[in-house]
């Protein structure tokens, strides 16, 4: 195998799933009335089992996951869920049509008493994988996630989503 066939095994587009691949707000909502404060009870009801039945599949980021196979990359998948959610997790995105081994290759979630902020966590994830993949896109929700990877990885083209929609993130530069 070539050098230049390597590099195309290891292009990469990574995908957050609350927020891009499924709208979660109907589950926000119920968490947030159960703890307005976002404390501890707030994330334990959002993160429960009984409730991702709620979500919706967002079609742009299902479209984007299409794309990104299509282009020959491969998809990982790195989440704010806590591990105990993996086998409903998965499937969740076989229900919306995102199958593994088809259109993602790895799903990345955080242990299950694992209480730092999301973003950080998959900054932690994505730095490991920048030494094994050539990273070329990553579609969030998260702006503090995407700042930070615009500072540590320039070239990489970083998507946010925001109510069903996207948009290439870049800060505004002041120079």
């Amino acid at each position: 195998m070539s050098s230049s066939e390597r590099l195309w095994e290891r292009r990469v587009c990574i995908f957050d799933i609350d927020g891009v691949l499924l709208d979660v707000s109907k589950r926000y909502d119920i968490a947030y009335k159960t703890d307005p404060r976002k404390g501890r009870l707030f994330w334990q009801t959002f993160f429960s089992e009984d409730l991702l039945k709620y979500d919706v599949p967002l079609e742009i980021g299902i479209q984007n996951i299409f794309r990104c196979v299509n282009e020959k990359k491969r998809v990982i998948i790195i989440s704010g869920r806590p591990k105990r959610l993996r086998k409903a997790t998965e499937e969740q995105l076989r229900e919306i049509g995102v199958l593994k081994e088809v259109h993602y290759q790895l799903l990345f979630l955080r242990e299950d008493d694992d209480y730092r902020k999301s973003y950080i966590y998959k900054l932690e994830v994505l730095k490991r994988l920048a030494r094994e993949y050539v990273i070329e896109e990553v579609h969030d929700d998260d702006e503090n996630f995407l700042r930070e990877i615009e500072r540590l990885f320039p070239d990489v083209k970083l998507y946010l989503y925001d109510n069903g929609r996207t948009k290439e993130f870049r800060r505004q530069r002041l120079f």
